[in-house]
């Protein structure tokens, strides 16, 4: 056997177990954090309420509904406006 076969026989040996031995970490890793998952995932539903948020208004939904905030601020305030108005109507005396 000469230097070169005997050379790149000990190079692929070598990166070859290298390799493998990288493949059994990436698995192991793996492994473990699917389960960390799981078990976070099992804790989490254990612990915290199933409480559904609502997704976010659109834009659309929001301006509409600052639009219904406005329009009640100004029909409340225009009823208020009346209130008064017929309350000084009331208490006037005509007679005089």
């Amino acid at each position: 056997m000469g230097f070169t076969t005997g050379f790149t026989g000990g190079v692929t040996v070598t990166l070859g177990v290298a390799y493998l031995t990288v493949l059994a970490h990436q698995r192991n890793r793996e492994t473990q954090s699917h389960i960390l998952r799981s078990q976070t995932h099992v804790l989490s539903s254990l612990l915290e309420p199933q409480v559904r948020i609502p997704p976010p208004l659109t834009r659309s939904e929001q301006a509409v509904k600052d639009r219904e905030t406005i329009v009640t601020t100004a029909k409340d305030r225009w009823n208020r406006e009346v209130q008064n108005a017929v309350r000084w109507a009331q208490r006037t005396d005509w007679t005089e």
